[in-house]
């Protein structure tokens, strides 16, 4: 009983070491470092820049949707 009650807290230690080095690497990954505002600021640029591409490709879309329309149209 005492061996499996030594063996179940080397896994507890192991996995506390684990979830330490986890929250290392996160805090490496998200660079906590940098204020909430300025990461705002970052995740809206990046917001409005995926909004322009879209709008270019729905323009497009729309171009060649009345291209379509036109050949069909008059070749029809």
């Amino acid at each position: 009983m005492s061996k499996a009650h030594s063996i179940c807290e080397d896994v507890k230690d192991e996995r506390r070491k684990m979830r330490k080095e986890e929250w290392q690497l996160l805090n490496r990954l998200y660079n906590y470092d940098m204020d909430y505002l300025s990461r705002t600021f970052l995740y809206l640029k990046e917001l409005v820049e995926d909004i322009m591409m879209l709008a270019d490709h729905i323009k497009s879309f729309s171009e060649y949707i009345q291209f379509l329309a036109t050949k069909y149209l008059i070749f029809d």
